[in-house]
């Protein structure tokens, strides 16, 4: 009661960022940083854009697992419903992209499997886990660019 709240803690972790930087949905957090990109370094544009998702979307046509396989012209993509300027619809992705999954056994066990099974194994050489550091550089917008 008449105290100032004052957040404390990793980003995000004590009070959500939404409305604060704008949003904290991935196709804005991906609009900011185009336009930060943009601002920095210049060069950019919302057609360019619009010419990167139209080449994705050609290479989609060429992979027959792959989830959308359309391909755009830049006028469509450029004309489609905005999401999060500048990205359009057919600029973002779904959330189903980028999944993957490991199923880790010892030798042993694939000695046990069938020959297909073991003709797709890989064998791990090393495995690293790695966090974001925490960075003074900005308190407010999380730094997706670091591992």
């Amino acid at each position: 009661m008449g105290e100032r709240w004052k957040p404390a803690g990793r980003v995000g972790a004590v009070a959500a960022l939404d409305g604060r930087v704008g949003t904290d949905t991935m196709p804005g957090v991906f609009a900011q940083i185009g336009m930060e990109y943009g601002h920095r370094y210049g060069g950019t544009s919302f057609e360019l854009f619009a010419r990167i998702a139209e080449k994705n979307h050609a290479h989609s046509t060429l992979n027959p697992l792959a989830t959308y396989q359309k391909r755009f012209t830049v006028e469509q993509i450029m004309n489609d419903v905005m999401i999060a300027h500048p990205n359009t619809r057919s600029m973002c992705s779904a959330n189903c992209d980028g999944a993957a999954a490991a199923v880790v056994v010892s030798e042993r066990r694939l000695r046990t499997l069938s020959l297909e099974q073991r003709r797709r194994a890989v064998k791990i050489s090393a495995s690293v886990l790695t966090s974001d550091p925490w960075s003074e550089s900005c308190q407010v917008l999380a730094d997706v660019n670091t591992r």
